[in-house]
């Protein structure tokens, strides 16, 4: 099954990937892998579960992306 693919903005070294693999081990949410901008999720996340996600992100500096613009311009900086 593939995972569910999650694009983060604001990710720029091996610290945020780390913050963000704490993030998701505290809130439960299991995870393939985290890279630069990128999380792979092993599966979808329920409603409450990405609004904590988004919560939890903003409060580090990171924005969860989901526009399909927004996506763009993030891969082609990535």
């Amino acid at each position: 099954m593939p995972g569910t693919n999650l694009l983060i903005k604001n990710m720029v070294c091996n610290r945020c990937v780390l913050a963000v693999e704490k993030i998701l081990l505290s809130e439960a949410i299991p995870f393939q892998a985290v890279m630069l901008g990128q999380v792979i999720l092993s599966r979808a996340l329920t409603e409450d579960q990405k609004s904590r996600l988004v919560t939890r992100c903003r409060a580090i500096g990171f924005e969860l992306i989901d526009s399909r613009t927004t996506t763009l311009v993030e891969s082609i900086k990535l």
